[in-house]
C-alpha cells in the first residue's frame, strides 16, 4: 500500500510527478524514463538488475528515488538498499541532461500510533541508523497510515540537511 499511495499522492492526486519508473514483482523487465527539455530518455532495466522500487521526477527536475517495505524495521535491516539509491542516483545523472536534484525517500506502513513511529523514526536520524542507507544527504522518510476518517495520509520526517524549499515543496504536496 506505502508505494502505491505515495506515487498516486504524487502523479495524481495532489501533484503532477512524473513516473520515471515503478518496480512491479515478478516481471520480465521494466523501463527507465527520465525527461529531458530535449528528449526523454529511456532504459530498459533487466530482472536481474538491483533497482529501487519508484523514482518520480518533477516538473523542476527534482528525483525522488524511493525504496519502499511494509515495515519499519525492514527498512534498517535491508543491506542492499543503499547500492540501489545509489546505482539509481548514477543512471539519472547519466541520463538526465539538464540540471537536476536527487533526494532519497523510504516509505512504509505505520505499525502502531503516529506519533510513535514519528519519534522512532526521528530518533533513528538523530543517531545515524539511516547513514547505513541513505545514499543523498537530502533524505526522507514517509510513514503512511489511515487517518480518523479512515482515508491515507502521510507523515513526512527528514534528515537534518534537507534542502529547507524542497521541504517546503513536499510538505504542501503531502500536506504536512
Amino acid at each position: 500500500m506505502a508505494v502505491v499511495a505515495t506515487y498516486l499522492n504524487q502523479t495524481t492526486i495532489s501533484s503532477d510527478w512524473w513516473l520515471c519508473f515503478i518496480h512491479t514483482h515478478h516481471s520480465s523487465w521494466q523501463q527507465l524514463v527520465i525527461h529531458n527539455s530535449a528528449a526523454d530518455a529511456q532504459q530498459k532495466v533487466d530482472r536481474e538488475a538491483t533497482k529501487v522500487d519508484l523514482i518520480l521526477q518533477d516538473k523542476s527536475n527534482v528525483f525522488m528515488v524511493a525504496e519502499a517495505k511494509n515495515n519499519y524495521a525492514d527498512l534498517l535491516a535491508d543491506g542492499k538498499i543503499k547500492k540501489a539509491m545509489k546505482d539509481a542516483g548514477r543512471v539519472i545523472d547519466k541520463w538526465c541532461k539538464d540540471p537536476h536534484i536527487k533526494f532519497d525517500a523510504f516509505i512504509y506502513n505505520a505499525e502502531s500510533d503516529l506519533q510513535s513511529e514519528y519519534e522512532k523514526v526521528k530518533k533513528d536520524i538523530n543517531s545515524g541508523k539511516f547513514c547505513n542507507i541513505a545514499f543523498e544527504k537530502n533524505f526522507v522518510i514517509i510513514i503512511v497510515y489511515k487517518n480518523e476518517m479512515n482515508k491515507t495520509a502521510f507523515k513526512l520526517v527528514y534528515s537534518s540537511t534537507f534542502d529547507a524549499p524542497l521541504k517546503k515543496k513536499l510538505d504542501l504536496e503531502f500536506k504536512q
